[in-house]
């Protein structure tokens, strides 16, 4: 069947090319009810993004504020230095992660006015803050075993603090 008969062919009182011209009609003008072509509406929509964008922003605020960001990284990297490079046993462990967890949570209790953290959050704060000390002090103090330490602290010390651990003879 040729184009031209499909389209003279009936369906109800109008032929397929009849219906489909009307379609066309009418999806133009819902289209152009819906967008216009003029600047006013383009005016509208950016406005329209603009009030959404800041809307979401607001909902996607941060824990806490700039203050208690720097506090926190400030107090983790305190415990990425030289002098934390010892090897650990368990009782200076225990103290020194028993000292660090005093420290954390009696600063977010005592501050967290200051650094507009929500009292729901302290305990999560408080938790990361305390588990990547951790991790570092437990990564530091065997990184005689660990070739990334000597490979990464090489440019920031030059005292030789970060050598490998002579083996035992």
């Amino acid at each position: 069947m040729k184009e031209e008969e499909f389209m003279n062919q009936k369906v109800g009182e109008m032929t397929i090319g009849e219906l489909a011209e009307a379609i066309k009609i009418k999806h133009k003008q819902i289209y152009e009810k819906i967008v216009p072509d003029n600047k006013d509406y383009m005016e509208l929509m950016f406005e329209q993004k603009k009030t959404i964008k800041e809307e979401m922003e607001s909902k996607l605020k941060s824990v806490m504020n700039e203050k208690g960001m720097v506090w926190c990284s400030s107090f983790v990297c305190s415990f990425i230095n030289a002098a934390n490079i010892i090897d650990y046993n368990k009782e200076s462990m225990n103290k020194t992660m028993k000292r660090v967890t005093r420290i954390v949570w009696n600063t977010l209790c005592i501050k967290y006015d200051e650094f507009e953290l929500k009292t729901i959050n302290i305990p999560k704060v408080a938790m990361e803050l305390i588990s990547k000390v951790h991790t570092i002090l437990l990564s530091s103090s065997h990184h005689i075993d660990n070739p990334f330490f000597d490979d990464f602290h090489k440019g920031m010390s030059g005292w030789g603090i970060f050598k490998k651990k002579e083996e035992k003879k």
